[in-house]
């Protein structure tokens, strides 16, 4: 009810939900609606604490949208990303998985901090795929197409499918987004 709404859906008959909570990507995190530095929005991370009944195992799933004009909010907002991520994983090593329109590139650095410098989330996108993930909602004006939606997960989990999903009428998609899909299998470590 604060400007900026980031849904984690659940399947209950699979997962159980262990805890969840919101916090805004800005100088102060817990207060809801807050932005900072260059940001044009208040953006947000909602994250669960999962329990999947069929493996027994947990996950941390994170979703989140990075302002579509501040570069300095983004690198920021993938900072507090990565101390809550390791933090968390510090204190809790389970498997993560972060989805989300980061409204970066993979060569800017708000990309860099949460898979390089973060040394936990990796890309869920396979090498040579550059399936582009923003195209607006024309399916004919394709030069405007940018990849800027991300899986990205810890090594926990194995990519075992991985796909952008660009069905349309012949004239539109259902989005300005292309919806991204990932199969997950847990290692045996």
């Amino acid at each position: 009810e604060k400007g900026e709404f980031s849904a984690v859906l659940v399947r209950h008959a699979r997962f159980g939900v262990l805890k969840d909570s919101t916090f805004w990507l800005s100088e102060t995190p817990q207060i809801a609606g807050s932005k900072s530095w260059d940001a044009a929005l208040p953006r947000i991370v909602t994250w669960t604490q999962l329990y999947d009944k069929e493996t027994k195992n947990e996950i941390l799933f994170i979703n989140t949208h990075f302002d579509h004009k501040g570069t300095l909010a983004r690198t920021n907002s993938a900072v507090i990303i990565t101390n809550f991520v390791n933090a968390y994983y510090k204190n809790k090593s389970i498997p993560i998985i972060m989805t989300g329109d980061l409204n970066v590139d993979r060569k800017q650095e708000a990309f860099n901090v949460l898979t390089v410098q973060s040394k936990l989330l990796l890309d869920s996108k396979p090498e040579g795929n550059n399936d582009p993930t923003a195209c607006g909602f024309d399916v004919t004006n394709s030069e405007t197409c940018t990849g800027i939606d991300y899986i990205l997960h810890s090594k926990e989990m194995i990519v075992k499918k991985y796909a952008v999903l660009n069905d349309n009428d012949g004239k539109n998609y259902p989005s300005d987004h292309l919806a991204v899909l990932a199969e997950f299998e847990f290692t045996k470590d």
